[in-house]
């Protein structure tokens, strides 16, 4: 598998491609601020990466293994959760 992926350095955002594909993070799972009760006026008070289950049609779509999947979602995890964070622009 050939993955190339960057996370922003204050932001959660996350670009690159795998196998050649440009990635669309929606495909491997969800973030979203766990706590936006206690988020600063401008952030996220624990932003998280949660995987979802693999698909026939994403494993098809990236030319991976369940086991690539699962290991683009630990890096995807590892980048874009943060806990709290006050750099929403």
């Amino acid at each position: 598998m050939k993955k190339d992926l960057s996370f922003g350095n204050c932001f959660c955002c996350v670009s690159g491609t795998v196998n050649d594909i440009e990635i669309e993070f929606e495909d491997f799972g969800n973030k979203y601020d766990h706590d936006q009760k206690n988020a600063p006026e401008w952030g996220c008070g624990n932003m998280q990466f949660d995987p979802i289950p693999s698909t026939p049609e994403v494993l098809k779509k990236y030319s991976i293994t369940e086991q690539e999947y699962d290991e683009i979602c630990q890096e995807l995890a590892e980048g874009l959760s943060f806990g709290s964070c006050g750099w929403c622009i």
